[in-house]
């Protein structure tokens, strides 16, 4: 029996129909009043709207330099995803559509090639407050979470087996990780690293057959597309963000590199992952427990510099750690799948902490989705069943939603939110008034004043 199928065709189709009622309340409740975020104010959804000529985006959006250069740089699939729904349905709301769907098939996925129920899967990620959080916003973190999350399964499947395995699959894969991609910079990192570590494993596996070695091509050259274009445009593959490495500079850029972290114990990345990731960083620097869609509650440290940690919830991640270690106590009744998930998992943890500013978990979305899916499946195995899954579950997710709920509600955008009055300091910068009806009226939102930020050379008009 597959874990945690439901085993009468009835209980299987309440399942599903319960995993689509929460997704469906979850995008009802994100249509309705999204977390709209100063990314999204400042720089993602005026990209969409510049992208798709939105409200006039074309004529209106007049950046200063900063947001042109992460205009010619920048990946911009999400923002162009959520063009296309905010102009076919008129409301900018709609741009949280894309990561809907994204879970709704991760969570499909799942259930069709390991077996774990979709209700459970949901269940599990809402143990996360980050998770719930950015489920409702419109950020594209998520988004590339999931496609990432979402490959590994895939992923899993080739290291497992079998010997030819269907051109679907290596096509989903190449997809998903082209995709998610397309979308931020730091899924770039990942699914470079996670491609790497997948040749290596077919090479000792022997079974790097020319088929297979095509598509391993196919997939470095699809993700790493946006790349390629930006050093040859601008000799830089992550333009406009200047690249460090050892302290030296790599690839140069108008925008300083972005590393911010806590200042005790090893100056190492690694080490701040992890106690970003378990949240003991919040009791060493004194930071307040609360959670919001940046963690911006890190800057305001008592002690120990600023730096964005936590998020993903102390006791969720405790308890998930704890199942995956447990999981090497049952080692020899674990299948094939489910030890390749384990390991995976590892790997996953080890290519996070190398990554830059690893600390601020929001990056690394993919590291709970995927956890979740090798403890479900794991409890399945031991023959937790649904029922006893579900009550494991429970308080972890009451604990979730509670942590979350307040800044959900706080944060949500409503068109009457009283804004913060804008004052110009950049010399380079003028602000100039406006009188258009753009329907996300970004400046006015944060600004409380009709303006628009010009430089005194326009950046996207001047044809540089």
């Amino acid at each position: 029996m597959a874990p945690l199928a439901c085993e009468s065709k009835f209980l299987r189709r309440l399942d599903v129909a319960c995993a689509l009622l929460l997704i469906c309340c979850l995008s009802a409740y994100a249509l309705v009043f999204p977390v709209v975020s100063y990314d999204s104010f400042a720089y993602h959804l005026p990209f969409s709207s510049y992208l798709l000529n939105i409200g006039g985006g074309e004529s209106a959006f007049h950046p200063c330099w900063a947001m042109a250069n992460r205009y010619y740089g920048f990946p911009k699939l999400f923002e162009f995803l959520q063009g296309v729904l905010w102009k076919i349905t008129g409301s900018f709301h709609s741009v949280v559509i894309p990561q809907m769907i994204a879970l709704a098939g991760f969570v499909f996925a799942v259930q069709r090639r390991l077996g774990v129920s979709p209700t459970l899967t949901l269940a599990a990620f809402c143990m996360s407050p980050l998770l719930i959080i950015h489920a409702v916003a419109t950020n594209n973190d998520l988004f590339a979470g999931i496609l990432i999350a979402w490959g590994l399964v895939i992923v899993m499947e080739i290291v497992a087996g079998p010997e030819d395995l269907t051109t679907s699959s290596w096509l989903q894969l190449v997809v998903l990780f082209a995709l998610a991609s397309a979308t931020k910079f730091q899924a770039t990192l990942v699914v470079s690293a996670v491609l790497a570590l997948l040749i290596v494993t077919l090479a000792v596996q022997r079974r790097l057959k020319p088929g297979y070695f095509g598509w391993l091509v196919v997939a470095v050259i699809s993700v790493n597309a946006w790349e390629i274009r930006n050093l040859i445009a601008h000799g830089n593959p992550f333009y406009p963000v200047t690249v460090n490495l050892a302290g030296h500079v790599l690839f140069a850029g108008p925008e300083p590199d972005y590393s911010l972290r806590p200042q005790y114990g090893p100056h190492i990345g690694a080490f701040y992952f992890l106690t970003s990731l378990t949240e003991f960083d919040w009791v060493k620097r004194g930071v307040v427990a609360l959670y919001s869609l940046s963690m911006e509650t890190g800057d305001s440290a008592r002690t120990f510099g600023v730096g964005r940690t936590g998020g993903f919830g102390q006791a969720y991640v405790i308890a998930s750690l704890s199942l995956i270690i447990a999981q090497f106590v049952f080692w020899k009744s674990l299948d094939r799948k489910q030890k390749i998930l384990v390991w995976m998992f590892a790997a996953s943890l080890v290519i996070t902490s190398l990554m830059p500013q690893a600390h601020e978990l929001r990056y690394w979305l993919y590291l709970p989705l995927f956890w979740n899916v090798v403890t479900l499946r794991f409890l399945g195995l031991v023959g937790a069943g649904f029922g006893g899954t579900l009550a494991i579950a429970i308080p972890f997710v009451a604990m979730g939603i509670g942590s979350s709920v307040g800044y959900i509600w706080d944060a949500r955008y409503v068109d009457s939110k009283p804004p913060v009055q804008y004052t110009n300091s950049d010399p380079n910068v003028i602000t100039v008034e406006y009188a258009k009806n753009i329907e996300f009226a970004f400046s006015r939102a944060m600004t409380g004043q009709n303006v628009i930020l010009f430089c005194k050379k326009d950046p996207l008009h001047s044809g540089n």
